[in-house]
């Protein structure tokens, strides 16, 4: 799973997102770095490009590694998805747009 590898990401995760993957996955894995982290999102971005989730947790990555202008960019292209299939979008667009203005 994607996001165990980011290492700020996984600080940011909820106790209960975090519970599950230490119930689940038995926790962050040793190797988790945010360089795998990005290459592991890319990977899923090019295997189904409208998930927005996906953007989102690369966004964050980048915000964590401080690379604002990659994820600005990653944002900005999130931004412009129509057409998508998840009925959690309205709220993750939402999230996308405040990481934005955090980043701007």
């Amino acid at each position: 799973m994607c996001w165990a590898y980011g290492t700020g990401v996984w600080q940011n995760l909820s106790m209960a997102e975090k519970t599950i993957a230490e119930t689940v996955f038995g926790g962050i894995p040793k190797a988790a770095t945010n360089d795998k982290a990005v290459e592991c999102l890319k990977k899923a971005i090019q295997l189904d490009n409208n998930n927005l989730p996906y953007y989102l947790n690369l966004a964050k990555v980048y915000d964590s590694m401080n690379q604002n202008e990659n994820a600005l960019k990653v944002i900005n292209k999130a931004l412009t998805l129509t057409g998508l299939p998840n009925p959690d979008n309205p709220q993750i667009k939402k999230d996308l747009q405040a990481l934005k203005e955090k980043l701007s």
